[in-house]
């Protein structure tokens, strides 16, 4: 019984890790949110930390490209200020 009951908690701290971690690297949170966030995953053991996962942002990779490409009959140079 007792092996059932030490494997249940090691298996709560793992998950409340691993939400831990993910509020830790999110950049797009602020510092009181991550901290709410933290709290409730260990006040919460199983609960805040599947809410944790639920309402986290993924990162977004940028390609490195416009979002966009400018259409073809516009000229860029258009655009540039030249001095007088």
């Amino acid at each position: 019984m007792i092996y059932v009951v030490t494997i249940i908690l090691v298996v709560i701290m793992a998950l409340n890790v691993k939400a831990t971690v993910h509020v830790v690297r999110d950049k797009l949170s602020e510092p009181k949110q991550r901290f709410i966030q933290i709290s409730l995953v260990w006040l919460l053991p199983i609960a805040g930390a599947f809410m944790v996962f639920a309402v986290h942002r993924p990162e977004e990779k940028h390609s490195g490209k416009y979002s966009h490409e400018p259409e073809n009959n516009v000229d860029p140079a258009h655009f540039v200020e030249r001095d007088s």
